[in-house]
């Protein structure tokens, strides 16, 4: 019996207007153990997915009517269905196509004619992410929690945060990525998510409010395979991070997971403060030019002020022009008196495909030699003890 948490039978939901290929999934579903039910229809979808208790759902993209890419919009806006995962089908196979289905909200696109064996592996990997992403960890043991800090604009913060989260992942951790942004966060951008509600929604709490339960409700799944808690996303949620609310957010984040990496916002303030104190790990990200190392050293300076007594710090080194005349790794850590976590080579061009299909490099680019770096990196940090400058 293909099981889906606790030994329960997995409910899968398919919905094509094609009779004979409803039949052809439905039987090969079963023969897989899984418990299907179908419609024909888009509005037939919605009710059954709101009315039955659905693990993942499988949506033809032309449909008669409502076609699946609507439907899959309409799922990721539903409070119930907000996270359930979503496999679309469709005879269309250009890379277009795959990118319109995944910005609608699927977590994969397969290409018809179906080839049952991996329709089937792709339902099994995917309902094990979901699994893990909705796994507790032990109580006894706190997750650990990686800052991540640009040390100007430009370095690819985001970018490198993102892409060691989805290299953890697949370790088999939980890992849950929070974008700490008083203005626009672009967390939503790069894996083209929409989650229903973000970080402003957390802090309009009261901080007596803020628990794992209320966390674990702002949090959107991800093709990377980690979920994460984005920024702002409109003009009207911007605003000042408050002290109380972040600090309170802090102090939950270690009970959701094995790993919690927080994008960390480019200010001094106490909010950052709170923030930084609750890190055990932080990477500065900078390029290898002098520019970037002194602005490193200011920001070293900046995090000694915020009180980061027996923290570890560490450079993370992104080549993005791609030029050979940088200054080399042991320039950096004389110059800096850090150790270096990662020196990741140019993937610009990569990254950016990447982004395009709501994925990581590390997901999408496993032969990118940058992907290698990353998730070499990635084990470090995620393991005591990393060797940094401790204070």
């Amino acid at each position: 019996m293909a099981s889906h948490g606790g030994g329960q039978q997995a409910r899968i939901l398919v919905v094509d207007d094609d009779p004979a290929i409803l039949r052809l999934v439905e039987v090969g579903l079963h023969r897989e153990g899984y418990a299907v039910v179908t419609a024909t229809n888009g509005p037939d979808a919605l009710a059954l997915a709101q009315s039955e208790a659905i693990d993942l759902a499988i949506l033809d993209v032309m449909m008669h009517g409502m076609d699946g890419l609507e439907v899959c919009r309409i799922l990721r806006d539903r409070p119930k269905t907000a996270n359930l995962p979503i496999i679309m089908l469709s005879a269309l196979s250009q890379t277009k196509d795959r990118i319109v289905g995944l910005r609608a909200g699927s977590d994969e696109y397969v290409s018809k004619p179906i080839e049952l064996e991996e329709l089937a592996t792709r339902v099994a990997v995917l309902l094990e992410r979901t699994r893990r992403l909705q796994q507790t960890p032990s109580p006894s043991v706190a997750g650990r929690v990686i800052g991540c800090l640009g040390v100007k604009g430009g370095t690819g913060a985001t970018t490198v945060l993102l892409n060691v989260a989805s290299a953890l992942a697949q370790q088999w951790k939980t890992v849950v990525a929070v974008e700490l942004r008083a203005g626009f966060g672009s967390f939503a951008l790069y894996t083209k998510t929409r989650p229903r509600e973000n970080l402003s929604h957390l802090l309009k709490l009261e901080p007596g409010q803020i628990d794992e339960r209320e966390v674990r409700a702002r949090l959107c799944a991800t093709l990377g395979g980690f979920s994460m808690l984005t920024g702002p996303q409109t003009l009207s949620e911007c605003r000042e991070l408050p002290v109380a609310g972040v600090d309170a957010i802090m102090r939950v984040l270690p009970r959701l997971a094995n790993v919690i990496l927080v994008d960390l916002p480019p200010y001094t303030g106490e909010a950052a403060a709170a923030a930084v104190r609750a890190c055990q790990v932080i990477g500065l990200v900078l390029e290898p030019d002098a520019t970037s190392v002194e602005a490193a050293r200011v920001t070293l300076d900046l995090l000694r002020s915020l009180g980061m007594g027996g923290r570890t710090v560490g450079a993370i080194v992104v080549n993005r022009s791609g030029l050979a005349t940088g200054l080399t790794a042991h320039d950096i850590r004389a110059q800096l008196g850090c150790e270096i976590f990662g020196n990741i080579p140019r993937a610009g061009e990569a990254c950016l495909t990447a982004q395009e299909r709501g994925g990581t490099l590390v997901s999408l680019r496993s032969e990118h030699v940058a992907t290698t770096a990353l998730i070499e990196m990635a084990g470090r940090l995620a393991v005591e003890p990393v060797v940094g400058m401790r204070w």
